[in-house]
């Protein structure tokens, strides 16, 4: 049996982390953790693509494939959500998560809808 590559032991061990910061109540650990797993998956697929770009930045290369055409319209509300940046109640208030959005599973299924094959 072949062993996963690297990055999609990462991106699973990223995944475990993030279902198990959210078992133990820790919303902002979850949502970092499938950040980290959705940029480890982009990473991988423009790298099976073929495609590099100038920047490392994992923001810049949700924004590069939020905005190529290839991209199956399904995936663009995920990349959004992996963008949306915490935002203040007010000036000297705590940061708060504006969506109702569970990027955990949504960075579950961009690896299921890049990477078709490793399911």
């Amino acid at each position: 049996m072949n062993r996963p590559a690297a990055w999609l032991q990462k991106v699973r061990l990223e995944l475990e982390r993030a279902e198990a910061a959210r078992r133990g109540g820790n919303e902002g650990r979850a949502r970092v953790c499938a950040r980290r797993a959705a940029g480890w998956t982009v990473q991988a697929y423009l790298g099976s693509m073929g495609i590099e770009l100038k920047s490392n930045n994992v923001l810049d290369q949700f924004r590069y494939l939020l905005n190529e055409e290839m991209l199956a319209p399904a995936l663009k509300p995920i990349l959004e959500h992996m963008l949306q940046p915490l935002e203040k109640k007010d000036p000297l208030g705590e940061s708060v998560w504006p969506l109702e959005a569970n990027l955990v599973a949504e960075a579950q299924q961009l690896l299921r809808s890049l990477f078709p094959d490793l399911q």
